[in-house]
């Protein structure tokens, strides 16, 4: 099951955070920002870290309820999923997650590039809906 999904712009701003969780934790707009800082900075750090070189890094951190997955756009934009750990096809997820942010919001006359994405872009939010239900 998908719980959250997090899109963060190359340089560490969050362009978008929806938590789909049966249980959502309250986390406050400052909490969102320091968090996905927080991915974008360990990311960072992992790909010079990386002896394959700095094109690799963290794809995936596991802990005992949940996983972090994490796909790196050629553009420098960073997809994070949170899923339990039993959630199979989370990559697939995350490149279906790319295709329908630059069908919906990239496409989208109304948006800014590397702005928070909002509610001027709500086909993107619907056709995300039924990507995190059809992965579940």
């Amino acid at each position: 099951m998908i719980l959250t999904v997090l899109m963060v712009n190359k340089a560490g701003s969050l362009l978008y955070w929806r938590d789909y969780s049966d249980n959502p934790r309250d986390i406050v707009s400052n909490e969102r920002l320091r968090l996905a800082g927080m991915l974008h900075g360990l990311s960072a750090f992992t790909t010079q870290l990386s002896p394959a070189g700095p094109d690799h890094g963290l794809e995936e951190f596991a802990a005992s309820t949940f996983k972090i997955h994490r796909l790196w756009t050629t553009g420098g934009m960073q997809l994070i999923a949170v899923t339990d750990v039993h959630h199979q096809h989370s990559r697939k997820f995350l490149k279906t997650l790319y295709k329908l942010y630059c069908d919906y919001v990239l496409k989208n006359p109304s948006y800014t590039l590397d702005m928070p994405i909002t509610r001027k872009c709500e086909k993107f939010a619907a056709k995300l809906k039924e990507a995190v239900e059809q992965s579940t």
